[in-house]
């Protein structure tokens, strides 16, 4: 069995998210993806997030900003 927090400390890790997906994701090569569905920006938008979850999601992420961007 994997678990992700056993690659989190080693040259997986390393390989994938510090040598791969910053230079394919500036370059245009690599998508995030399902798109983000942006609920709100800050704490007072968690409430609308965890109902629109509870509401029942497909191939969406529910995204809430909670910072500067």
């Amino acid at each position: 069995m994997i678990f992700g927090t056993s690659l989190k400390d080693n040259e997986v890790s390393r390989a994938v998210y510090a040598d791969f997906l910053p230079e394919t994701l500036a370059a245009g090569r690599f998508r995030c993806a399902p798109a983000a569905h942006v609920i709100g920006q800050g704490l007072e938008s968690l409430q609308a997030a965890l109902e629109a979850h509870k509401r029942g999601v497909s191939a969406a992420k529910i995204v809430v900003v909670l910072g500067e961007n």
